[in-house]
């Protein structure tokens, strides 16, 4: 809850020094700020005026989070996540293993999935792993019971018709 609310704010202060919307395609450094304190946040409210194509927003961010002295558990992750968003598979599935060996999770509520082992199945999926897949998923969905998030990848992997029926159960179908 602290990381949240303390990323929530840095992310906001950062947010407030991208100020000029005609010109956020220069303006990495800011965006990376924004998306390092609070990557799960700021993620689906990135502004479409990036050029993405010259710089990844994503591997900036992770780049920061790893230029602090000791991140903590919560930083790590964000920092997995942000670098399998930049499409660094191979990075991103080591700093999850990781995590995973760990134990924990992170506290996301409903903004993103919380626990490393939901990563590393996503990632087994984009290797075409679909064993490993489920077994990650499956290890994900044991310590978070009816978690969405793991619902759904494993709905859109069609790894069994009860994991859909969850999670229309959770939400509705037309959700």
């Amino acid at each position: 809850h602290i990381h949240r609310s303390r990323g929530g704010l840095e992310a906001d202060r950062a947010a407030e020094r991208v100020s000029d919307a005609t010109s956020l395609a220069a303006q990495h450094r800011e965006i990376a700020e924004v998306l390092a304190a609070a990557s799960w946040y700021a993620r689906e409210n990135l502004p479409g005026n990036i050029d993405r194509e010259v710089r990844s927003p994503f591997r900036d961010a992770a780049d920061l989070i790893a230029e602090q002295t000791e991140p903590d558990f919560f930083a790590r992750f964000d920092r997995a996540t942000l670098e399998l968003a930049a499409g660094d598979v191979q990075t991103a599935k080591a700093h999850f293993e990781e995590l995973a060996a760990t134990g924990r999770r992170a506290y996301r509520t409903y903004t993103e999935a919380s626990d490393p082992a939901f990563y590393l199945g996503r990632i087994a999926a984009l290797q075409g792993d679909r064993d490993e897949a489920r077994r990650w998923l499956e290890r994900a969905l044991d310590r978070t019971p009816g978690d969405p998030w793991v619902l759904a990848e494993l709905s859109a992997l069609d790894l069994g018709s009860g994991y859909r029926e969850a999670l229309e159960r959770y939400y509705s179908p037309l959700d």
